[in-house]
């Protein structure tokens, strides 16, 4: 047989499977985190020229006066598009002192049917009691009157009656807004969740096609945790967020507000198993104590992050005095127990990194756990902020939020899926046909002859350190 015919297969050292991080110095590192800061203020930047979050229809102010105050304004004409209509009351608080008083509030909504050609009366509205809460001599905290979660009329009629009160005399004017959500911002939403979904399915595919030719057994750890964070912004990005929108139905908001707290807290578990998967290998990893303390911290966040995400979406569907949402003692209950399971993972976080870093003596293992460590609590912090301040509901939000939160989340794997790559060298190995394969699968892919010519050629893979300063 010619030597043209000859097999060439190639083992590779597991410990020779290096990534593009195990190769990156100090200025690197300045270089990594200085574009990522930059790409996070380009986001921010562009975002003043998207289109606003929110609309108001009116703003209009209503002198106190004694009796009945009336209030007629309709919405003008919607579309499914507005996603959800808002009616706050703002009162101005004209004395020198803390008010926390109750107004009665006589509520009847209508929507124009077209077909009919009438006003149909929208019956979950009628007397409410609302609290009103002001500091001295300032606008006291606006009271949500009417929440119209899906679009069903496109145009709204409100009438709200302010009923006498013997401490009514607290304030000078009333003030009240119609708020919608901009047509203009969920077009924008749209087009920027599916341009990051053809970017995730970009990078699977790029991804996959180039650790394809190596064996699984060789992958490290962060390279098989990949997928796993990849599917997690697939889920992020929501490729069934148009059915929120177009179904008249609570259940596609409901699996939109899991999906999100899935990829926030998978990124917790992957975070913290990463930096404990340096110092525990995979013999010594004990279920009570390695998995259990994980899978407890991950469940209870997801399952409290849920709650407080889910609920302000379906109370008011359900609630007959329309009371906030904020008030519920229980709800309130399960921001706390977030707020300080957050700080308890964030103290286990750094935790098994200082500890880490001291036992570990490896360099190349130092140096992925400094960088996963920093990298990934800068986000973790970033996400509490942005969480638990509540502000992801997207009528109290804003363009600039929402541009920072999915630029954020779907930059982070870009920047992690190109350091967890093969090194410079392996991947030239890769370009040139070569696939790799543990010693011990050689036997049953080239049986051993007697015939040299038939005889397969073992190369063994050289990592040449020149090769790599060359990245």
């Amino acid at each position: 047989m010619s030597k043209g015919r000859q097999r060439k297969l190639l083992t590779l050292k597991k410990e020779d499977m290096k990534l593009k991080l195990d190769s990156f110095q100090r200025k690197h590192f300045i270089w990594f985190f200085s574009i990522f800061l930059l790409i996070f203020l380009f986001g921010i930047a562009i975002s003043f020229a998207c289109p606003s979050s929110t609309r108001q229809i009116t703003q209009v102010k209503k002198k106190n006066q004694k009796g009945t105050i009336l209030i007629k304004d309709s919405t003008g004409e919607l579309e499914s598009l507005n996603q959800e209509v808002f009616f706050n009351v703002i009162i101005e608080n004209k004395l020198d002192k803390k008010i926390d008083e109750e107004l009665l509030f006589n509520v009847t909504l209508q929507g124009y049917n077209p077909k009919k050609k009438k006003w149909d009366t929208i019956d979950r509205y009628g007397l409410k009691k609302k609290t009103i809460s002001c500091s001295p001599k300032s606008d006291c905290k606006p009271v949500n009157l009417i929440d119209i979660p899906f679009i069903i009329y496109y145009n709204y009629s409100m009438n709200i009656e302010v009923l006498p009160s013997k401490n009514q005399n607290f304030f000078t004017q009333l003030n009240y807004e119609i708020l919608y959500m901009n047509t203009n911002f969920t077009i924008f939403e749209m087009f920027v969740r599916y341009m990051f979904l053809i970017l995730t399915f970009t990078l699977i595919i790029i991804y996959t096609n180039i650790m394809k030719k190596i064996q699984w057994s060789y992958f490290s750890t962060e390279q098989k945790l990949m997928y796993l964070s990849l599917i997690l912004q697939t889920l992020f990005n929501n490729p069934l967020f148009p059915l929120t929108i177009l179904v008249r139905n609570y259940s596609f908001i409901v699996i939109d507000m899991l999906f999100i707290s899935f990829q926030f807290t998978g990124l917790m578990f992957l975070s913290i198993y990463l930096l404990d998967c340096y110092q525990h290998p995979k013999h010594s990893r004990k279920f009570s104590k390695f998995y259990l303390p994980k899978i407890i911290f991950s469940s209870t966040l997801f399952i409290c992050f849920s709650v407080v995400l889910i609920w302000p979406q379906t109370h008011n569907l359900e609630d007959e005095k329309y009371s906030s949402v904020d008030s519920i003692p229980l709800y309130l209950f399960f921001i706390v127990i977030s707020i300080i399971c957050f700080i308890l993972y964030l103290i286990y976080f750094c935790f098994i990194g200082f500890n880490g870093y001291t036992n570990i003596h490896s360099q190349k293992t130092r140096k992925r756990l400094y960088f996963m460590f920093w990298f990934n609590l800068l986000l973790l912090l970033f996400l509490g902020i942005i969480f638990l301040s509540g502000m992801l509901r997207k009528i109290n939000g804003s363009t600039q939020l929402f541009l920072i939160i999915f630029i954020t989340f779907n930059t982070f794997n870009v920047f992690l899926l190109f350091l967890i790559l093969p090194s410079n060298s392996v991947l030239r190995k890769i370009n040139r046909g070569y696939i790799f394969l543990p010693p011990h699968k050689y036997e049953p892919i080239a049986p051993y002859t007697q015939d040299p010519e038939n005889e397969p050629i073992i190369e063994e893979l050289s990592i040449d350190e020149s090769e790599e300063k060359k990245y």
